[in-house]
């Protein structure tokens, strides 16, 4: 949770460098705690761009089918979110 904090501050400095970790951090959508879950997320959607878009959408809505029911409507916002964007 500590480094997701971290890297949020970091993405308004410099989002390419927040960039390379945007693997970990989709892994991180996936944790079992919702905060880091939520967190996770929150960066997700701040990294997308036109190059990454379409490959990060996919995995979230392909993690959307075996996510918890309770992170499902956090989950949909942001990806209607992100189509939107």
């Amino acid at each position: 949770y500590v480094a997701l904090n971290m890297l949020m501050k970091a993405v308004s400095a410099d989002t390419q460098a927040v960039q390379r970790h945007r693997a970990t951090i989709l892994e991180c959508v996936k944790d079992s705690d919702a905060s880091i879950r939520k967190r996770a997320l929150e960066l997700v959607y701040i990294l997308v761009n036109e190059t990454n878009v379409k490959p990060l959408t996919k995995e979230l809505v392909d993690y959307l089918e075996v996510s918890d029911q309770d992170f499902r409507e956090d989950l949909t916002t942001k990806i209607c979110s992100i189509v939107s964007k």
